[in-house]
């Protein structure tokens, strides 16, 4: 994710201890760049990885796709 695309993401902390099951919330209720976090997000787990791959925005199934070729 570049940085700019960072600096939009709302203020939502996503730090390395946030649990798998915070993140699959986040995927279902965040904003677009909250979601292109969420996807990228080393704890994020498989079911949630092919949630994002149908998500409506191309960026974020973009990387939930790059994720799950991992």
């Amino acid at each position: 994710m570049t940085t700019a695309a960072m600096m939009a993401a709302p203020a939502i902390p996503l730090g390395p201890a946030t649990s798998a099951a915070r993140l699959a919330q986040l995927a279902e209720t965040g904003a677009v760049a909250v979601r292109r976090r969420v996807a990228d997000h080393a704890n994020t787990d498989r079911a949630t990885l092919l949630q994002l791959a149908e998500d409506a925005d191309r960026t974020v199934r973009e990387h939930a796709v790059r994720r799950l070729a991992a």
